[in-house]
């Protein structure tokens, strides 16, 4: 055995020698594994961490939405026969001639006589009504009835209690034509409503 190699394995039988390379050899150790094996772990570790944070968040805002979609449901529901209503007062399409009829039936049901009808923007005998705008769409018309005052009147409150929003512009009653009768003439220039879309 060479005299070198007698020297290092004397001096690895040292007590201290042992220690500080017991040390050394751990602290590499100790290195390797924290590099190949320790940081790895860490590294899911905290990555897992952080998912489990991310899916906590996105559990909140799904549950808050949830939340609000029952709110909403619950106020659906609370308001559903209003917004009926509100449906027929203002329709997705004109819906006019179901308008005349129940016009006609008011005046018929109040005996008296319906003597004119017109409207100016619109026709009846279209199937596919000229719908230029978005939004809010009118229709005007002008209507004649003829019979007493009374009838008249009560021909004009039935009109205004329709489901339909009817706005009257001008409403005229007029004797002139037969004033030695009570026979009236009720002349009414009115416009209704209803959604147009493309």
């Amino acid at each position: 055995m060479p005299e070198d190699a007698r020297d290092i394995s004397t001096l690895f039988e040292k007590k201290e020698v042992k220690a500080y390379s017991m040390a050394v050899f751990s602290f590499f150790a100790f290195a390797f594994f924290s590099v190949f094996a320790i940081r790895p772990t860490l590294m899911s570790f905290f990555h897992l961490q952080r998912q489990i944070e991310d899916s906590r968040e996105l559990d909140q805002r799904l549950t808050d939405k949830i939340n609000s979609l029952l709110r909403a449901q619950e106020s659906y529901q609370m308001n559903q026969q209003r917004l009926a209503l509100l449906d027929e007062s203002i329709p997705q399409d004109p819906q006019f001639p179901n308008l005349v009829r129940k016009m006609e039936g008011i005046v018929t049901n109040e005996a008296a006589t319906m003597t004119s009808f017109t409207t100016d923007n619109f026709s009846l005998l279209e199937e596919n009504y000229l719908k230029k705008d978005e939004g809010l769409a009118t229709v005007s018309f002008t209507l004649s009835v003829t019979g007493d005052y009374v009838r008249g009147e009560s021909v004009l409150r039935r009109l205004a209690n329709i489901r339909r929003i009817i706005m009257f512009e001008s409403v005229k009653f007029d004797n002139s034509s037969n004033p030695l009768t009570n026979e009236v003439e009720l002349s009414i220039d009115g416009r209704t409503y209803f959604f147009s879309h493309e």
